[in-house]
């Protein structure tokens, strides 16, 4: 992930654990789609990456810097604000810092960003639109949820149909037998 956007200068838009691949023979994380990504500028990448440098040092005032620097703050941001989401920020690179490997497999991480994250937006009134590359990745995820749930609608509607032709079909040839 961190090639895609610092080497390659690219962010997935369709963000979510199916597209990615763990190789646990050679430690790598791969892309498997390829097609819902989008090049940024390299001055937002070059954000990021003091982003993600001051979270690892966990130098606050840097990442209040580079969050600003990004397009992430607005000017007129309260410092209470920004402190919640600096912690978010902290919460977020957390494998960053981490010595030797992050068992993703056992942490509650996600969990604690999602709530973190509603919390910020919801409990507190923090809400703002954040830079349009972090609009994109909501935009195509909830396009992606969209699609899957059209689709699962089709499907259930289709059962539907089908059930009912049964009862109907049954219902004919019932009748059909009774006459004859």
């Amino acid at each position: 992930m961190f090639r895609e956007l610092f080497e390659f200068g690219l962010i997935q838009t369709d963000a979510n654990f199916a597209n990615f691949l763990y190789c646990g023979d050679s430690a790598r994380l791969g892309l498997l789609d390829f097609g819902a990504t989008r090049s940024l500028p390299d001055g937002v990448t070059d954000g990021y990456r003091r982003l993600l440098a001051a979270a690892v040092r966990e130098d606050r005032q840097a990442m209040a810097e580079s969050a600003q620097g990004i397009g992430y703050f607005r000017e007129a941001i309260h410092a209470d604000q920004r402190e919640a989401v600096i912690d978010l920020f902290l919460q977020v690179t957390e494998p960053a810092r981490m010595h030797g490997r992050y068992d993703f497999g056992s942490s509650d991480l996600p969990q604690r960003i999602r709530d973190a994250g509603l919390a910020l937006s919801f409990e507190r009134g923090y809400w703002h639109t954040p830079p349009a590359d972090v609009l994109e990745a909501a935009k195509a995820e909830i396009e992606q949820e969209a699609n899957r749930a059209r689709e699962e609608l089709r499907g259930q509607v289709s059962a539907i149909a089908v059930a009912s032709a049964e009862k109907i079909l049954k219902r004919e040839i019932d009748d059909k037998a009774g006459r004859g």
